[in-house]
């Protein structure tokens, strides 16, 4: 039922959405949305089709997301609500920006929905002639931002709290892959050129990331470089210290999976340095069935006022097809990821450039703590 509290919201909101066409409102299943019946217009239980008035969508529709777009350019009402942090964390390797169904409508309205969530509760809205100077726009900081980066213009105590905010919104925003837009081009070409200008902090143990403007560099680092046009030229402004390691070329790599109830990393007993790049050749059994390929070990999201290492550092990527380029801005060990319930017999994959990683073999190799060498054992 719906709560009579806000029927009178959902009433002049179809009303709004109708404008004045008294015309058909198609409620989709399973939309998640409890909308009042009593607005005086002609509901209908139904999927999308045109000569709605209103359409009431799910958060994540699985089809027609061009028409839909269509439908509103074109003057229809939509309706749609929900989240998207739950599918964002069940669907591990994808991209919410760019593949949940919401967003696939929603982006190219100036609309998104994020994995992020905030807490319940009633926040007053912003007076929009104050709404830039006082509060946080992600336009107008990320303009001053750059000013300050470029000619060393010093930013206000208020800016400067919203720095960090800042660098997890350029991420998010990166995450869109817009890049037929002319906005989003221009927010990438100010963040790259604040990058080459500035710089990324070579954060480690010894010299840890505690001001928001490193904060925000270290942040928008990694997202950066996956987007860019030229990230190979953007690399050495990034990492600083990036020795050439031996490699080894089509390395071949057997395996038997079965898992239970939870995925399962497989390592591939191999490494690629920051920015390194490299094909894996995957075979046909696996491609589209829930299998991924990550890039390094830690996998933990940081949000600590003093950081040793970047937010993140880790990234996973679909197995989609049979040939599959992958990199990481922070290099790491090469996985494969089997999702559940997954049994499978003499796999092979074949990683076409990529650095041996050693590891420790009891009764093998040496032991550091006792200060004796480990002797390297390959796979």
């Amino acid at each position: 039922m719906v709560n009579q509290a806000n029927a009178s919201f959902w009433k002049n909101a179809l009303h709004w959405l109708d404008e004045g066409r008294r015309g058909i409102v198609g409620v989709a299943q399973n939309n998640g949305i409890k909308i009042a019946t009593d607005s005086g217009l002609e509901m209908e239980k139904t999927g999308f089709k045109k000569d709605l008035s209103v359409f009431v969508s799910p958060s994540n529709p699985k089809e027609h997301w061009e028409e839909i777009q269509n439908f509103v350019a074109e003057g229809g009402g939509l309706l749609i609500g929900g989240h998207a942090w739950y599918w964002a964390q069940s669907h591990g390797g994808k991209n919410p920006m760019t593949d949940f169904g919401g967003n696939k409508i929603l982006n190219r309205m100036g609309l998104s929905l994020l994995k992020t969530t905030i807490k319940a509760g009633s926040y007053k809205v912003s007076d929009p002639i104050q709404v830039v100077k006082n509060t946080y726009h992600f336009r107008h900081l990320l303009h001053q931002f750059a000013k300050h980066v470029t000619v060393d213009e010093k930013l206000s105590k208020h800016e400067e709290e919203f720095l960090k905010k800042l660098g997890s919104d350029c991420a998010t925003y990166l995450n869109m892959k817009a890049h037929d837009s002319c906005h989003y081009s221009q927010v990438m070409a100010t963040l790259t050129d604040i990058l080459k200008k500035s710089g990324l902090p070579q954060v480690s143990e010894k010299c840890p990331v505690k001001s928001p403007k490193d904060h925000l560099l270290l942040n928008i680092g990694a997202e950066v470089y996956k987007v860019c046009p030229d990230p190979d030229v953007l690399l050495p402004y990034l990492i600083k210290d990036n020795p050439l390691l031996a490699v080894v070329h089509n390395q071949r790599v057997k395996m038997d999976v079965k898992t239970a109830g939870r995925e399962e990393w497989i390592s591939t007993g191999l490494y690629l340095s920051p920015g390194m790049k490299t094909y894996v050749v995957i075979p046909a059994e696996i491609i589209n069935k829930g299998w991924q390929i990550q890039i390094g070990c830690q996998t933990d999201h940081l949000n600590a006022a003093e950081l040793k290492r970047a937010p993140c550092v880790h990234v996973r990527l679909p197995v989609t097809s049979e040939m599959i380029q992958v990199w990481n801005l922070w290099g790491g060990l090469i996985y494969l990821v089997a999702p559940p319930k997954t049994q499978a017999q003499g796999l092979e994959v074949v990683v076409q450039m990529a650095v041996p990683a050693p590891y420790y073999k009891s009764g093998k190799c040496g032991d550091r703590r006792m200060g004796v060498p480990m002797k390297t054992v390959l796979m």
